[in-house]
């Protein structure tokens, strides 16, 4: 009936405008926030972080990600800070029923609500952020065509370049950068290892011929950004000459530098990724035996038979038929109390 039809509730889906206009307008308005944990070795970043926690403010649309060694609250804490910077202040905190994030803010004095526990659902817009995170680092590190080991500079290149892009503006066609500090980016935007020129800093002991280019290539890696967010001019970068290094896995902290000044070739529009064509190469390519390790476990099992020879009173048979010479091999192998089945490689 009429009457029916005028009381029966409306389930018309609310538009994008509609659900921006219910949105806070004020940076730390609102802001989430959870974490992902490396499931094992292989996701764990070569500067030994296994965890990560994603900010993300509704109001403004900024999302930020800081890798951890872990979860702890001291590590949270210190997002936090740097999260928050000196200026804002956060009215506002909602995370799932994490006790060490629990703690971090009690210790900030931030406001602090919890989802149900139990109840992903209850906790959706952190849990789509980190969603969004981990894909920007899947994308970021196969268009380098790095290691899945660099992905705690790949978070963090993802998220400022979310936070600077149009892409991702909804207050007014304002980036989240924009919307946070009241002012444009006024750098560079590239992609994640991406070929750059640029001047090596002085604090990194690089020492160029006086009649070389001033400038060297490297990759980027993203922006440094102080606590708050705010952009001063300074890029983190690496030497291509640095990357091979195996010192570089070791410590790789001591081969990354920020710089003031970067160069690309402005007439290439399309940008350049050093690592690339040798990461689709290794990729696409059925692995030798080399590539499964198999070399340095030969070159142990002959370093192994040459240790053992050298304490065996052994006299291998001048003369004799083929089972003579089987024979007295098997009682060689059982006297050095190694396997009697040998990789055929490292017999020879």
């Amino acid at each position: 009936s009429k009457m029916q039809s005028k009381a029966a509730p409306s389930h018309k889906k609310k538009s994008k405008t509609d659900e921006e206009s219910e949105l806070p307008k004020k940076f730390g308005a609102q802001i989430t926030a959870d974490h992902f944990i490396a499931h094992d070795e292989l996701d764990a970043a070569m500067t030994g972080e296994k965890a990560a926690i994603v900010f993300r403010c509704r109001a403004t649309n900024w999302l930020d990600c800081y890798p951890t060694s872990g979860k702890g609250a001291d590590e949270a804490e210190t997002a936090m800070i740097d999260f928050q910077g000196a200026k804002d202040c956060i009215e506002e905190f909602y995370s799932d029923d994490s006790p060490e994030l629990a703690k971090a803010a009690r210790e900030r004095g931030w406001v602090h609500r919890t989802a149900t526990p139990g109840r992903p659902d209850t906790n959706g817009d952190a849990e789509r952020a980190v969603r969004k995170v981990l894909e920007g680092i899947r994308c970021a590190i196969e268009q380098a065509g790095l290691p899945t080991t660099w992905w705690p500079w790949a978070a963090r290149h993802y998220c400022f370049a979310h936070n600077i892009s149009t892409k991702w503006s909804f207050n007014d066609g304002k980036t989240p950068y924009e919307a946070r500090h009241g002012a444009k980016f006024d750098g560079q935007l590239l992609p994640f290892g991406s070929i750059v020129e640029f001047k090596p800093s002085p604090t990194k002991g690089k020492v160029l011929s006086k009649v070389a280019a001033r400038a060297v290539p490297g990759l980027l890696l993203g922006w440094h950004v102080a606590p708050g967010g705010q952009f001063r001019g300074d890029y983190i970068v690496i030497a291509l000459s640095d990357v091979p290094k195996k010192d570089f896995m070791k410590h790789p902290r001591s081969f990354i530098q920020r710089v003031k000044e970067i160069y690309i070739n402005k007439e290439n529009k399309n940008c350049f990724f050093p690592c690339k064509d040798d990461y689709a190469k290794r990729r696409r390519t059925i692995p030798s035996a080399s590539d499964d390790g198999d070399e340095e476990q030969i070159s142990k099992q002959v370093e192994q038979f040459e240790n053992v020879t050298e304490n065996v009173n052994f006299q291998p048979p001048s003369k004799g038929d083929v089972a003579d010479i089987d024979e007295a091999a098997n009682e060689w192998l059982v006297s050095a109390e190694i396997p009697s089945v040998v990789d055929d490689k490292a017999v020879d």
